[in-house]
């Protein structure tokens, strides 16, 4: 059974991302892991939170994505 939104606020969440709304133990999982990631990895590996990825099919907005450390030219 899927749950159904309870605000309006939720209704559009859930609309624009196809997902429901993440919730207080949601956000305190997904900060811990963005915290051992950063922690273990910092020199080797970018982690980053709700970036919008495009790829093929529809558009995709993981809680974490992990990349290998790009270095950024401001020149460029």
């Amino acid at each position: 059974m899927e749950a159904v939104a309870t605000s309006p606020e939720e209704f559009k969440y859930r609309r624009e991302r196809g997902k429901p709304l993440p919730t207080k133990n949601h956000a305190i999982v997904q900060s811990n892991l963005l915290y051992q990631l950063l922690r273990r990895y910092e020199t080797t590996l970018d982690v980053l939170p709700e970036v919008s990825l495009k790829i093929t099919g529809p558009p995709a907005v993981p809680d974490l994505a992990i990349f290998p450390k790009l270095t950024f030219d401001p020149l460029n």
